[in-house]
């Protein structure tokens, strides 16, 4: 798989669109571009049946993408009257996106369809909880523990940020280390390197295919 490197957590300034934001409300972040593919109209759905009910979290758009569709989802969230909770921040870059991360208190990724999104691996490099689409394809979120699965459908995006929003603090910190845990056995470039060595290791001297190089286990 691709790597990431894993980063330090210590505390530093809030990011510069924190400014601009209620305070005292957690953080539930998208990071990614804003793409058809990505199923932001259905989370932005998804707000709407459950943000009345709970005003304790906001939700954090960022990323870029073509003006015309960035400008419909903007569009979509003023028209369902959610503007109070839903915030568009633009691309977070460099140490912008490291304030960002370390800012948020979980992360989603409703795609319809990826690879190996490395958002998500980013988020789990900053112990946060995730909630994630089977069609994100890191299924070793869910087995340790570490990400909530869902359909990228409204209704299914709904039941995980209710089931996010009754979780306690200390549940979603469990959550964010088991992602964290998981980042640095299997998705650090150390841990990655390592296998493709052991990878090369097996092209020359050939034998059986090394159990532990079957990543999505």
């Amino acid at each position: 798989p691709n790597g990431v490197d894993l980063p330090a957590l210590q505390p530093m300034d809030a990011p510069e669109w924190a400014a601009a934001t209620e305070r005292g409300r957690f953080t539930l972040l998208y990071l990614s571009r804003l793409h058809p593919g990505k199923g932001l109209p259905e989370l932005i759905d998804a707000w709407k049946s459950v943000a009345s009910k709970n005003t304790a979290w906001q939700l954090v758009i960022a990323g870029w993408g073509a003006e015309g569709y960035v400008s419909q989802l903007k569009r979509k969230v003023l028209d369902t009257g959610l503007g109070n909770s839903v915030i568009f921040v633009g691309p977070q870059l460099g140490m912008r996106k490291h304030a960002t991360f370390l800012y948020a208190d979980a992360f989603i990724l409703p795609s319809c369809s990826e690879a190996l999104p490395m958002a998500m691996l980013e988020a789990w490099s900053y112990a946060l909880p995730v909630i994630q689409t089977q069609q994100c394809n890191l299924p070793e979120g869910v087995r340790a523990g570490a990400a909530i699965e869902i359909q990228p459908d409204s209704a299914s995006i709904a039941g995980a940020l209710r089931t996010l929003f009754d979780m306690t603090p200390e549940q979603r910190a469990l959550m964010g280390a088991q992602g964290r845990a998981l980042v640095e056995r299997q998705f650090t470039w150390q841990s990655v390197a390592a296998r493709m060595d052991r990878l090369y290791q097996w092209a020359r001297d050939g034998g059986a295919y090394p159990s532990e190089l079957e990543w999505h286990r």
